[in-house]
């Protein structure tokens, strides 16, 4: 998990987020249907207020001997942008990186972590159908920390 503090001076570390952020009602989408699996403002559109996002890519399906295979970012920057505006305080995917993976450009992160929600990367969705569910995705508790492991759970509702 990202906290805001990863990318943003004086933001919430990951001892301060509201515990409301990693638990709750949640929303799996399934990105491998659409080009360079990204999701784009019209898609957004349909995931409007809603608090926790997850979403899936060809990335659940990798395979230990297999190698991790590059990507565009994870969203447009409208799409994001869209969402936080619209309520997001989580989005979670099963990528690394929600922004490319080249590593020049944390643009995403910025404009998540800047409006004070967080991230949960490389998460295994390979066997969850797209749906709402209630997550829970607790941190480590470590207080003054950027970022945290965590076991995330999905329960179908």
């Amino acid at each position: 998990m990202d906290a805001p503090l990863h990318f943003v001076d004086d933001a919430l570390s990951i001892g301060r987020i509201p515990t409301e952020f990693f638990m709750g009602d949640c929303v799996v989408a399934d990105l491998r249907s659409e080009p360079d699996a990204q999701l784009n403002v019209r898609l957004a559109k349909s995931y409007r207020g809603v608090k926790r996002v997850l979403l899936r890519t060809h990335h659940s399906n990798a395979t230990k001997s297999s190698m991790y295979q590059p990507h565009g970012r994870l969203l447009t920057p409208e799409a994001i942008s869209f969402l936080l505006d619209n309520g997001l305080q989580l989005l979670g995917t099963d990528r690394l990186s929600i922004d490319d993976s080249s590593g020049r450009d944390y643009h995403l992160h910025q404009l998540v972590l800047g409006a004070g929600s967080i991230i949960l990367e490389g998460l295994l969705l390979s066997h969850v159908v797209p749906g709402e569910y209630i997550l829970s995705a607790a941190p480590l508790l470590i207080p003054e920390a950027e970022a945290s492991p965590v076991r995330a759970f999905l329960i179908r509702k």
